[in-house]
C-alpha cells in the first residue's frame, strides 16, 4: 500500500512538473497582439546588453561628440497623459536627457546640451523621424512586427504568463532598436497574456524590460521654459528668409 501511494505521488509530481512548464504549442492569441496603455499611464523601460556590448569601452582619446554617440541607454521613464508624452532617459555615462511630445511638437534637452531644441514632426525626414516615432496610433511601435506567423508559444517571463513572438533579423529594420544590429538571427518579444502589454523585447543586442508599476499621472503640463522655446521657434519661422551672397 505504501509503494502504491508513493508511486501515485511520484506520478502526480511528474504531471504537475509538466503542467508548470511553458507551452510551446499554445493556441495563438487573437489580434490585436499588443494593447495601448490607458490615456493616463506611466512605465519604465530598462535596458540590459549582451556581454560584448556591455564590456566594450570607447577609446580614451575620442571627442565629447563621439563619446555621446558611444554611450548606451540604461533606462527610460515614460509618462503619458492623453496625447502628451514625456520620456526621461538615463545613459551609461551618467547623464540624462528629456524628450517631450506635445501634439505635433517634439522638445529635446539634456545635461550635456541644456538648450531646448524644438522639432516639428511634419518637417522631419523619414530617416530622422524614425528616432521620434508617432505615438498617435500605437504606444509601442517597435512591436509592429508581431503576427500570428511569428507566434511561438507561451512562456513565463518576469513571473508573468506571456505570449512569445519570434522573428527573423530582417525585422530589425522595422524596430526602434535597429542601431544595435548583431549577427544574431532572431528577435523576440514577450507580451503579457492578461494585460496585453509588453514585458520584454530582445533584439539580440539589448533586452528591454517593461515595468508598469506606480499610480498613473493626473496631468502633464509643458514647463514654461519649453513653451518659451516654442514661441521663439514659431517667431523665427515667421521672419523673412534672407540670404547674403559673398
Amino acid at each position: 500500500m505504501i509503494r502504491i501511494s508513493l508511486g501515485i505521488l511520484l506520478l502526480w509530481g511528474l504531471i504537475s512538473s509538466l503542467l508548470a512548464q511553458d507551452d510551446p504549442v499554445a493556441t495563438p492569441p487573437v489580434p490585436p497582439f499588443l494593447k495601448n496603455v490607458p490615456s493616463h499611464a506611466a512605465w519604465t523601460i530598462t535596458y540590459t546588453y549582451s556581454k560584448d556590448i556591455a564590456d566594450s569601452k570607447p577609446p580614451a582619446d575620442i571627442t565629447p561628440t563621439e563619446a555621446r554617440l558611444n554611450r548606451r541607454l540604461i533606462k527610460v521613464q515614460v509618462t503619458k497623459v492623453d496625447a502628451k508624452r514625456r520620456e526621461i532617459a538615463s545613459w551609461s555615462d551618467g547623464t540624462t536627457s528629456e524628450t517631450w511630445i506635445y501634439d505635433n511638437w517634439i522638445f529635446l534637452t539634456s545635461q550635456d546640451f541644456p538648450d531646448i531644441r524644438v522639432l516639428d514632426r511634419s518637417h522631419l525626414n523619414k530617416i530622422f523621424a524614425k528616432n521620434y516615432p508617432d505615438y498617435s496610433k500605437a504606444d509601442f511601435p517597435d512591436f509592429d512586427w508581431l503576427s500570428r506567423d511569428n507566434f511561438v508559444g507561451v512562456q513565463t517571463v518576469q513571473d508573468r504568463k506571456c505570449y512569445t513572438f519570434r522573428g527573423g533579423s530582417d525585422l530589425l529594420d522595422k524596430t526602434l532598436n535597429s542601431a544595435y544590429k548583431t549577427d544574431l538571427k532572431e528577435i523576440e518579444a514577450s507580451i503579457d497574456s492578461e494585460t496585453g502589454l509588453p514585458v520584454e523585447f530582445n533584439n539580440g543586442a539589448a533586452r528591454q524590460t517593461y515595468s508598469f508599476k506606480g499610480p498613473p499621472p493626473t496631468s502633464l503640463e509643458l514647463p514654461s521654459s519649453f513653451t518659451t522655446a516654442l514661441e521663439r521657434y514659431q517667431h523665427a519661422l515667421k521672419q523673412p528668409y534672407t540670404h547674403t551672397m559673398k
